[in-house]
C-alpha cells in the first residue's frame, strides 16, 4: 500500500488514486473549498457571486470525514502533502490540533518549509490537521477534548463569568489520535513513523505536554505553543519536572520538546483590549494565568535537569496569545523536518 501510494503521489490519475475506498484527486491538487457561495451570505449590497469569483482552494490538500470508533463526535482530517516525490522512508509528519482555524495557514507555511528542506536535501513535512466535521463543534468541544483530567475546583474563574463546561476528555482524544487517526493516515499517505511530531497551541499545547507525559513513545517530537499551563493549577508543569527528574537516572532516548510563547500574552494591548469591567476581568485572568512566566519557568526548569526531555524555547516579541500561534506553527514545521532546527536551552549559554 505504501509503495503504491508513493508512486501515485508523484503523478497518478483519478483512477489510480484509490486507497481503502477513498478517492483522492485527479492531479494531487485536491480542492479544499474554504468558502462556498451557497454558504456565503454577505451583509453588503455588493454581494460576490459565482459569476465573477471562484471559491478559494488549497493546492495539494485533502480532507477526510472521519468518525472515530472511540469518540461520540465526527472529525475532519485535513492533510497537506509536499509537492515533491516522497523519500523511501516517507515524509516526516506533523499532527496538529485546532485545524478548523489553523490548517489553511499551516498548509501555506508547509509549502515554504518544503522549499527550504529541498535546498538542504531534507524531507519536507506532511501535515495532518485534526478538526471537527461540524464547524460549530470546534467551540463546543475543544475545552473538553483538549484538556487532561483535573479537579474542577482548581480552575480559575472565567473572565466572562460563565461556569466551566465539561473538561477532561484529553485522554480519550489522544487515544483516537494514536489508535485510529495515525493508522488511517499511514494507510493512505507515505509517512515516516520514526519522524512524527505533535503540535498544539493554547489548550492544544497543554494536551501536547500531557501526551508527552503519558504517551512519550507515541510521537518523536513535541511542540507546545503558548500552553495553558494554568489549567489545573499548573499540575502539568509539576508533572513534567518530576518526569524529567525521574528520567535523569536512566535516559534511554532524548525527547525533543519545543516551547514557545508571545511576549504580550499577559497584558491586554491596543484595540484588542476590552473596555470597563470586561477589561478589568481580562487583566486579572491574564495576570493570574502567567502565560509567559509559566512557560519560561517550565523551560528553564527542564533545562536544568539532564533528563529525557531536550527543550528549546522562544519568546516572540510583540505578539499576544492568538498571534503567537503563527510563528510557533511555522517553527513546528521546521522542527518536524529535524529537531536540530533549533538550539536546545543551555547550548552555547543561551536559549533561542
Amino acid at each position: 500500500m505504501r509503495a503504491e501510494m508513493r508512486q501515485n503521489l508523484t503523478g497518478g490519475t483519478t483512477e489510480s488514486l484509490f486507497c481503502s475506498g477513498f478517492r483522492l484527486s485527479r492531479t494531487l491538487a485536491f480542492v479544499l473549498v474554504l468558502m462556498t457561495f451557497s454558504a456565503f451570505e454577505p451583509h453588503s449590497a455588493h454581494a460576490v457571486t459565482e459569476a465573477d469569483a471562484e471559491p478559494l482552494v488549497v493546492p495539494n490538500a485533502f480532507v477526510h470525514q472521519f468518525q472515530p470508533e472511540k469518540l461520540d463526535i465526527a472529525l475532519r482530517l485535513y492533510v497537506s502533502v509536499p509537492d515533491v516525490p516522497p523519500p523511501d522512508e516517507g515524509f516526516p509528519v506533523l499532527y496538529a490540533f485546532d485545524a478548523d482555524i489553523s490548517f489553511i495557514a499551516l498548509a501555506d507555511m508547509a509549502r515554504n518549509v518544503t522549499m527550504s528542506a529541498r535546498r538542504v536535501k531534507r524531507a519536507p513535512p506532511l501535515v495532518v490537521g485534526i478538526g471537527y466535521a461540524a464547524p460549530e463543534d470546534h467551540l463546543k468541544r475543544r475545552i473538553y477534548d483538549l484538556t487532561p483530567p483535573t479537579d474542577i475546583g482548581k480552575l480559575p474563574k472565567r473572565p466572562n463569568g460563565l461556569p466551566w463546561p465539561k473538561t477532561g476528555g484529553g485522554d480519550a482524544f489522544l487515544d483516537v489520535l494514536i489508535d485510529e487517526i495515525k493508522p488511517f493516515i499511514a494507510a493512505r499517505y507515505p509517512v515516516d513513523d520514526r519522524a512524527e511530531t505533535l503540535a498544539g497551541h493554547s489548550l492544544g499545547g497543554l494536551l501536547v505536554l500531557h501526551a508527552l507525559l503519558t504517551r512519550a513513545d507515541a510521537f518523536d517530537r513535541y511542540v507546545a505553543s503558548s500552553p495553558s499551563l494554568w489549567f489545573g493549577d499548573r499540575e502539568t508543569s509539576d508533572k513534567l519536572i518530576a518526569f524529567q527528574e525521574q528520567t535523569a537516572r536512566s535516559v534511554s532516548r532524548k525527547i525533543p520538546l519545543r516551547l514557545t510563547v508571545g511576549r504580550l500574552e499577559e497584558t491586554p494591548t491596543g484595540w484588542r483590549a476590552q473596555k470597563g469591567k470586561a477589561l478589568e476581568n481580562r487583566k486579572v485572568w491574564l495576570k493570574n494565568n502567567r502565560m509567559v512566566g509559566n512557560t519560561k519557568d517550565l523551560a528553564e526548569a527542564l533545562a536544568k535537569i539532564n533528563g529525557a526531555i531536550q527543550v528549546s524555547f522562544d519568546i516572540y516579541s510583540g505578539l499576544g496569545h492568538a498571534a503567537a500561534n503563527y510563528p510557533a506553527f511555522y517553527q513546528a514545521l521546521e522542527f518536524a523536518v529535524g529537531p536540530d532546527a533549533f538550539r536546545a536551552v543551555g547550548e552555547e549559554g543561551k536559549s533561542r
